[in-house]
């Protein structure tokens, strides 16, 4: 027997059921942090556009795995990477959630407020050199 968040009691096969309901339910239901995850994505993206509009216009990747990439298989491999990149942190945070829905959460709001910020400096910079 395994004591619940409420106090209550459940046998061993329960408790699995219920994981094995939730997995089930992440891989083909919506997703738990479905808006939390899109906005992140969005900022993502954001962030893909404005390198792209800095990298036309002469600019420097400052991220040196980024740049790494850039440099190795061009733009194409940078979005690659920064496109898997993405998809890992939304799926490590699915998976959080699956346990702990708020720090999951807490996952892509952290990464969406550092992909703005970038995004934010992306801007600035493309502002003062137009």
């Amino acid at each position: 027997m395994q004591k619940n968040d409420d106090g209550s009691r459940t046998d061993h096969g329960q408790v699995e059921s219920k994981k094995a309901n939730r997995l089930k339910h992440l891989l083909t239901g919506d997703l738990p942090l479905q808006n939390a995850t899109t906005f992140f994505i969005l900022i993502s993206c954001l962030d893909i556009f404005m390198t792209n509009l800095l990298l036309r216009m002469g600019a420097i990747e400052a991220n040196p795995f980024a740049n790494y990439f850039y440099q190795k298989w061009g733009f194409n491999g940078m979005i690659a990477f920064k496109l898997v990149l993405v998809a890992f942190i939304c799926v490590i945070a699915q998976v959080i959630a699956i346990k702990k829905v708020h720090t999951g959460k807490n996952v892509l709001y952290l990464g969406s407020f550092v992909t703005g910020l970038v995004v934010i400096y992306s801007a600035r910079l493309f502002v003062m050199t137009v």
